[in-house]
């Protein structure tokens, strides 16, 4: 399956899937989840949701899947990539209500190595993971 093309438009991350009798508890723990909140007078707001169209492989089939979105309208949105150091550096210190972004890394590649993913995405995730534990 794939996104339809868009001109300057990149997609990293991984996908789960929910069997129809988890869907709806699926879907709302997940805008809960993303849906922006306000720490302390900030609001996170660097991600949106949305439901976007994918293609399957025989181009006809069109189904809907819910994805976050980054918000190039944020004030945490960054418009060019930083380097593995200049993310680890950020990782290393950073925290939000629900941890630390090393918590969240270490999850997010935990999840990557228990479901067996591989995607454009997994060799960066393995990489900045070690760099991370380096601090």
């Amino acid at each position: 399956m794939g996104l339809k093309p868009c001109e300057d438009c990149f997609v990293k991350g991984y996908m789960l899937m929910a069997g129809a009798n988890k869907l709806i508890p699926f879907i709302e723990a997940f805008i809960k989840r993303e849906t922006p909140i306000s720490v302390d007078g900030t609001k996170m707001d660097i991600y949106t949701y949305d439901f976007l169209p994918v293609i399957t492989s025989d181009g006809k089939t069109i189904e809907w899947a819910l994805t976050c979105v980054v918000n190039s309208n944020s004030q945490f949105y960054l418009p060019m990539t930083l380097s593995i150091k200049q993310q680890a550096d950020i990782i290393s210190q950073a925290y939000g209500i629900n941890g630390t972004n090393f918590q969240y890394l270490h999850n997010t590649l935990h999840t990557y190595r228990q479901l067996s993913l591989i995607d454009t995405f997994t060799e960066e995730i393995e990489e900045l993971y070690a760099a991370v534990l380096i601090y």
